[in-house]
C-alpha cells in the first residue's frame, strides 16, 4: 500500500479512556489524607496569639514575681 507525498494519512490515535485513573485517585486520597492531618494537628497545636495562657519564651508570668 504505497501513498503519494500528498496524500491524506489518517493518524487519529482513540485515547485510552482508563489510563492514568489510578494514579489519579492516588493523588487525590493522597490530599486528603493530607488535609485532614493538617486540621488535626492545627486544632490540638493552635493558640490564638491574644489567649492568656500563651506566654513567649523568657517572660515571667505574674505567679513568678
Amino acid at each position: 500500500m504505497s501513498h503519494s507525498p500528498n496524500e491524506h494519512q489518517d493518524r487519529f490515535a482513540p485515547a485510552d479512556t482508563d489510563a492514568g485513573w489510578p494514579i489519579a485517585s492516588g493523588v487525590i486520597l493522597l490530599a486528603i489524607a493530607c488535609i485532614v492531618t493538617v486540621t488535626i494537628i492545627h486544632k490540638k497545636t493552635y493558640l490564638h496569639p491574644t489567649n492568656t495562657s500563651f506566654h513567649a519564651a523568657g517572660t515571667t508570668t505574674p505567679a513568678e514575681h
